[in-house]
């Protein structure tokens, strides 16, 4: 039940992931549009501060969900640990 569960996680946050991608790329679309109409390029211009603010969140959730992916496969129960074992010299 665990590894089903797991897998179904996994694919709701690679769903999540995409969604994230593309509402990045949508809001950077738009950026060199708020940049000239917003005001004074980058300078008193709220509307450019406030997208700057919306990508670095949506940044730090991209980031913050390979992560949590990331963490879920490594500790899948098909994953294989690497274990170096050494032999002593004789």
């Amino acid at each position: 039940m665990v590894k089903i569960s797991r897998e179904i996680k996994i694919e709701e946050l690679e769903k999540e992931l995409a969604a994230l991608k593309d509402r990045l790329s949508k809001t950077l679309r738009k950026s060199n549009d708020i940049f000239y109409l917003g005001g004074d390029g980058w300078h008193d211009n709220p509307a450019y501060d406030l997208m700057n603010a919306d990508v670095d969140k949506i940044s730090l959730m991209i980031e913050q969900i390979r992560e949590e992916i990331a963490d879920l496969r490594k500790s899948s129960p098909g994953a294989k640990a690497r274990r170096v074992v050494r032999r002593k010299r004789q």
